[in-house]
Formats: C-alpha cells, sequence, structure tokens
C-alpha cells in the first residue's frame, strides 16, 4: 500500500479502487476498516477545513473481528489455513466535526474476494476535496470547469478522463496564455512556435510560464500516455502526482499575480507620497 493510510484513503482515494488484502498485513487492515483517528479535510457543511474525529461502536468491532477470527480457524487446503478476512463484510465509520458534531464524514468499506474496497463515503470525495481547488476559480477563469471536470472524474473512478481535462489546463490555460504574451515581443517568431515540438514550445515559452512547469517538462508526456495508452486504474493511480503539479502551477501563477499587484501597488504609493512631499 506504499506510505497511504488511513486517512489518506478518505481525503484522496476514489470510489472503488481496491487495496489486495495480501499487500496489508493484519494491523493494516484494522488501521483502515477500525480507524477513529483524525481526518483533515475541508469540511463542506462549514464551508472551511475542519479536524474530523472517528468514534467506534466498540462492540459491533469486536463482534466482525470475533468472525473473521472464527472463519480463520478451520483448516485450509494444503494443510494451513484460512485466512483471515475472508468473510465479505462491510464497514461504515463515521468522522464528527470538530466545528459542529452534527457534521458527519461516513466512509464504507467492503472486504471480499481477497481484497479491501472504500464503495462509499459522504460527503463524497469530490466535496471535500473541492474545498481545496475553489481558490484557482479566479485564476483560471473559464479554465476552471476542466479542473472541476478532472477531480469530479478521479473521484467518480474515471482514470482517462481526469487526465484529459488536466492536459486542456495545460494546453488551454498555462500554454495558451503564455503565448499570448510571446506574440507581443517584437522578435517572437510565429513560425517557428507553430512547428516546434511540445518540449520546444515550453523552452520558447519559458519566460511566461509558472516555474513548476518549466521544471517538470514530463508532466505533459505523462497525462498525453494515460490518454492514449494506459488503463483506467494506471491513470488513477498516477493521477495524484499530476493533479498536485497542476496545483504548483497555479500556485506559481497566484504568485506571480501577487508580486505584480504589489509591484504596482508600492510604486503608485511612492509616486503619491513623491508628489505630496514635493507640493509642500
Amino acid at each position: 500500500m506504499g506510505n497511504i493510510g488511513a486517512s489518506e484513503i478518505i481525503t484522496k482515494e476514489p470510489l472503488y479502487k481496491r487495496f489486495e488484502l495480501s499487500s496489508l498485513d493484519y494491523s493494516e487492515i484494522i488501521e483502515i476498516i477500525f480507524y477513529e483517528g483524525f481526518v483533515d479535510c475541508f469540511c463542506p457543511y462549514c464551508g472551511k477545513s475542519s479536524i474530523f474525529s472517528g468514534k467506534l461502536d466498540v462492540n459491533q468491532q469486536q463482534e466482525k473481528v470475533n468472525t473473521q477470527f472464527s472463519l480463520s480457524s478451520f483448516p485450509g487446503g494444503g494443510g494451513g489455513t484460512v485466512k483471515i478476512f475472508q468473510k465479505p463484510e462491510l464497514y461504515s465509520l463515521n468522522f464528527y466535526c470538530s466545528r459542529h458534531t452534527n457534521h458527519i464524514l461516513n466512509v464504507v468499506y467492503k472486504i471480499e474476494n481477497g481484497s479491501l474496497t472504500k464503495i462509499g463515503q459522504s460527503p463524497s470525495l469530490f466535496e471535500i476535496q473541492r474545498g481545496v481547488f475553489k481558490k484557482y476559480k479566479t485564476v483560471l477563469g473559464e479554465n476552471y470547469n476542466d479542473l472541476y471536470n478532472s477531480i469530479m472524474f478521479y473521484s467518480s473512478h474515471f482514470g482517462v478522463a481526469a487526465f484529459a481535462h488536466l492536459r486542456r489546463i495545460l494546453e488551454n490555460y498555462f500554454m495558451r496564455m503564455a503565448h499570448e504574451q510571446c506574440k507581443k515581443e517584437s522578435n517572437w517568431n510565429e513560425k517557428q512556435f507553430r512547428e516546434a515540438r511540445f518540449i520546444e514550445k515550453l523552452e520558447l515559452l519559458k519566460n511566461n510560464l509558472p516555474e513548476t512547469l518549466i521544471q517538470n517538462p514530463r508532466i505533459y508526456s505523462i497525462i498525453s500516455k494515460g490518454i492514449h495508452e494506459l488503463s483506467e486504474e494506471e491513470c488513477l493511480l498516477y493521477f495524484e502526482a499530476v493533479k498536485e503539479c497542476v496545483f504548483l502551477c497555479l500556485d506559481d501563477t497566484i504568485e506571480e499575480n501577487r508580486r505584480i499587484k504589489s509591484k504596482e501597488n508600492i510604486k503608485t504609493e511612492l509616486s503619491r507620497i513623491d508628489n505630496k512631499l514635493n507640493n509642500k
């Protein structure tokens, strides 16, 4: 399972992604299906980030564990024993918002056929992630719909479609905006740009592109390969890393816009002060 924990499955993993039980040890399975720690995420009801805390029904937990253990005691094939967690079972968890305890985050897992799957969540993954990415609406403008749709498709387990909308952001926002800026330059060679490959276009546009995009040019080839060659599951596996790269590019843009505005404001203010002092 890598470094992902119970909280990350709730806040980052889409529905119906399977975790093979053979890849988990007993303590990891227990940690996921009976997690009662904290979940740090956006609360759609409060409209702001919050900490959700879990609370288990201890009697129900013990009953389900006892059932699994009782089954595992029977001899299995080859002289061994039947592995634990072979009985199909649902596990429902509730987490309560620290701001308002009537705001509940519910997660449902299913163990069946040697795998663990998150089959239900309310509020949905999309709703709790929306609180993270809605800050990009102003900077993206009409392209915000692609970010919205990308995360919506990911949360609904459609990896290829999610990748397609991320590529549209690269092409229709970052590249288009940089291209428009470069066309204003007196020495700009439009013919050279149109005939260039994508990696060459990045180099031509680099002065008007986010630093993160310049440092990670492989993002475009990864997304394109995802659309044309990778399976849904592979796209879902790689989506978080690609999405975070796009987020960092947008953060670069926001910071650059802030710097430009600050420079303009200070220039205006210093000019006002200078005029006032000279008119004394």
